[in-house]
């Protein structure tokens, strides 16, 4: 036991917290107010001069096997405080230190806190409250304890694990003047000013509907104020975004083979990410060779919030050596990149903030959809979100297929040759086609081409529809009529709430169709659908709303929606409403018995549901439901939900209040899916879509009905003799199928000399190649600017002598 123990130092130390200048020195510590590590005292004792409030009795509160404890699970209704010894209240500038073990809890949410600046023994204090499942948004708060006893939020942060009941993490809290800063396991979480209010207090710990052990307890005094806290986010990289009018352009990823590369790529800002080849001995190579450049410590340090890096691995002892180093190292914006799909699970069970890539080389251009479907699960799988597939499979309708179940799709490209203006097209099918990422060794290229895009507001990748519920502006919603009727106007998914009801003569509990605990909102009947039969909920009409235009609505099963949507090219959201375990357990069954899994996403307010559902189908993609929002702070906010979708390997499926562009874009290189909820006023549906979000839930789908959604030409290759000329026409689709011929803008991309163009007619001047897009100009309404480009793929337009050349296709 290490205590201070004059009588007359304290004096002194007391009477230095109240304005005189003294220093105390006791050992290897300066400035120690306050020391204990319960070695020899007895169990069941509290420490002298220790302070009961309420919760605490002897067999809550004492020493115990050289620790004290806390056991407040029977206490529900008010925290066990208790505080330690009074002189410490003349002090507030100082630094708390304690081991703490949280043993116990009676859920995830209850916490504990360590308490500082306490007035009058009780309260107004602050406390750094901590829960047991540490590692959600909420897991860590700052918090004031008015005079009113009242709990005020002021910063709400996470820590990297739950709380484990056999491991102590040692909390630190620093006070000065007004600037507080707190710790755990020496990772920072909490840098703030405060409004002064309590310059000095009391110490103390509390818990709540949990059990903790408290060990090595030290206070000790600061002298000079803090400096700001360097926050995790504060590394994270600022990409420099293209110049190009494309909302969400493909991010740029490149492959470094030396140092003089990353140097030239750090001073010129051409790409996001880089892609860098290591070892087990995190030596970094040229990609294929044993030739080693660099560490991945020197390197890092170049590239730390210029570029991003994706580190390559290709056996196990490098994928646990680089998750090691970037965990130990509290290196958060990373990525970790394989074509051995197992090793990106490795290095990501290892460290959940690593974001997966998985590298597919071989998919063939004709790969169908049991060939998409397996890029699906094997990236799941091992817990990933990103497929990197090569030029050659980069269709637009596989790209879309990809990202409709969630995943982001970089496409690499794969020319052999160094051809220039051939590289340059092939950005522009990468571009056109909706690639959420370019993978190149020559980003400066892949820069250029974006460039082109500069007419205005383009979308190369129009948001999916998601009818919220169906069309619930227009039919009774979770309704197989509702349903219906989206995807009839134009819904590229459907969205649907499941709830489970009680055991019936079959001896099961099926799944229904319904948002509400209860039936009465929507049906004409009353009561909670768990205790129900689904006998006697056949027997009810989901009338309520459209009674007339429906009058024969029902409450349908999943299977029936199964039955009725599976099969198609359609995909269903399928939201998990309850909390039972059953409810998972009956619903990956279905889907299995069904074999529906293909059309099928599920997403959740639940991160325990959306977890079960990982855990027994892990090739599931899967949606986490939340309200995170930039609100100014874009890399604070980016930084949080980055890692709430980790831990799960889910997207952000966010309300779209306080979501910006910036946020928006600053994800894309994150490889983030965003997709925004409820939509439900015209307004804010025509902004949200300038921004080329991911997808957007709605209740009108109807809004989008007319909207064009995608622009091609019949004429991908077109012969011309020198001297002929043509109109070319393009063919747009709206969101609910219907076709319509427009008259397209031409824009040369290549062989200007070759041709003439003017409107939509080009004229062949000279024998050669010439590329162009052909560009058109859509409207979301009459208003004034509510206009968006979309682009077909590059055309080839061959120029010959004679008439031996013909119109292609």
């Amino acid at each position: 036991m290490k205590k201070i123990v004059s009588a007359i130092l304290l004096t002194l130390m007391i009477l230095q917290g109240i304005g005189f200048n003294y220093t105390a020195v006791y050992g290897n510590d300066r400035y120690v107010l306050f020391e204990e590590n319960f070695d020899g005292l007895s169990d069941g004792s509290i420490p002298q001069g220790w302070i009961s409030k309420e919760g605490t009795k002897l067999s809550t509160v004492g020493v115990k096997n050289g620790a004290f404890e806390i056991d407040a699970r029977a206490n529900t209704d008010n925290p066990t405080r208790i505080l330690l010894p009074e002189y410490l209240g003349k002090f507030g500038n100082y630094m708390i230190e304690a081991d703490i073990t949280n043993l116990a809890s009676n859920d995830k949410e209850v916490w504990n806190s360590l308490m500082f600046r306490i007035q009058n023994n009780d309260y107004p204090y602050y406390q750094m409250k901590v829960r047991k499942n540490t590692s959600e948004s909420n897991g860590v708060e700052f918090a004031e304890r008015n005079s009113l006893n009242a709990c005020n939020v002021i910063k709400r942060t996470f820590f990297y694990e739950d709380l484990s009941g056999v491991k102590a993490y040692h909390y630190t809290v620093k006070a000065y003047d007004n600037k507080i800063q707190g710790w755990i396991n020496n990772v920072p979480l909490i840098d703030i000013d405060t409004d002064g209010s309590y310059s000095t207090g009391g110490i103390g710990f509390q818990a709540n509907g949990s059990a903790i052990r408290i060990d090595n307890i030290k206070i000790t005094l600061l002298e000079t104020p803090l400096t700001t806290l360097t926050k995790p986010e504060d590394s994270y990289t600022r990409v420099r975004e293209a110049e190009t009018k494309i909302v969400m352009a493909p991010s740029i990823i490149t492959e470094i083979k030396n140092k003089k590369e990353l140097r030239e790529l750090i001073s010129n800002g051409q790409a996001a990410t880089a892609i860098l080849t290591i070892n087990k001995n995190l030596e970094v190579l040229a990609n294929g060779t044993d030739y080693v450049f660099g560490t991945v410590s020197s390197m890092y340090e170049l590239m730390k919030s210029k570029v991003i890096p994706a580190f390559r691995v290709s056996d196990s002892d490098s994928a646990k050596a680089i998750s090691d180093y970037l965990k130990s190292n509290s290196i958060e914006d990373v990525f970790v990149i394989s074509k051995k799909p197992e090793l990106v699970k490795q290095a990501r069970e290892n460290y959940a903030f690593i974001r997966g890539i998985v590298e597919f080389d071989n998919v063939p251009s004709d790969t169908d959809i049991n060939g998409l479907m397996l890029i699906r699960n094997i990236t799941n799988s091992n817990i990933s979100k990103i497929a990197v597939i090569p030029t050659e499979a980069a269709t637009k309708s596989n790209i879309q297929y990809l990202q409709q179940r969630l995943i982001t799709v970089w496409t690499k490209e794969t020319i052999k040759n160094s051809d220039s203006e051939q590289k340059l097209i092939t950005f522009h099918e990468m571009i056109t086609a909706g690639s959420n990422g370019i993978v190149t060794n020559a980003p400066e290229k892949a820069m250029q081409a974006l460039s082109i895009y500069n007419h205005d507001t383009t979308i190369v990748r129009t948001p999916f529809l998601i009818g919220h519920r169906g069309v619930p502006d227009l039919a009774p919603e979770n309704t197989i009529e509702g349903s219906e009727l989206a995807f009839k106007l134009g819904a590229d998914m459907v969205e649907n709430d499941i709830q489970l009801t009680k055991v019936g003569a079959d001896g099961k509990q099926h799944l229904v169709i319904m948002h509400d605990d209860t039936i009465d909102r929507t049906t004409n009947g009353t009561g909670e659908i768990e205790g129900k039969t689904l006998e006697e909920i056949e027997t009810y009409f989901v009338n309520k709303q459209f009674p007339n235009e429906y009058p024969s609505a029902r409450i349908p099963t999943l299977d029936q929606y199964f039955q009725k949507f599976t099969g198609r090219d359609q995909v269903i959201f399928v939201e998990v409403k309850s909390d039972d375990p059953v409810t998972i357990d009956r619903y990956t069954e279905l889907t299995k018995t069904m074999g529906a899994d293909e059309h099928l996403v599920t997403i959740s307010f639940k991160r325990d549901q959306l977890k079960r559902t990982k855990d027994q189908m892990p090739e599931m993609s899967i949606g986490y439901l939340c309200y995170g929002a930039a609100n100014g702070d874009i890399y604070g906010s980016l930084r949080n939900d980055l890692w709430q979708v980790q831990k799960t390997n889910s997207s952000l499926m966010a309300n779209y209040y306080g979501i910006d562009s910036k946020f928006l874009e600053a994800s894309k290189h994150r490889g983030m899916n965003i997709w925004l909820w409820t939509f439900s006023d015209k307004a804010s549906i025509k902004k949200y879509f300038k921004m080329g979000v991911c997808g957007m839930t709605t209740n009108c789908a109807q809004v989008f009905s007319d909207w064009a959604v995608d622009i091609t030409t019949n004429q991908s290759r077109i012969s011309m003799k020198k001297g002929e000329e043509k109109l070319l026409r393009a063919n747009i689709k709206t969101y609910k199928g219907e076709a319509k011929e427009v008259v397209p803008d031409v824009v040369v991309l290549s062989g200007n000399n070759n041709i003439e163009v003017n409107g939509n007619s080009i004229k062949a001047k000279k024998s050669g190649v010439a590329f162009v897009m052909l560009r058109y100009t859509a409207r979301l309404s009459d208003a004034e600017g509510d206009t968006y480009d979309i682009y077909t793929r590059p055309v080839r337009i061959q120029v010959g002598e004679d008439s031996v050349f013909r119109t292609g296709v």
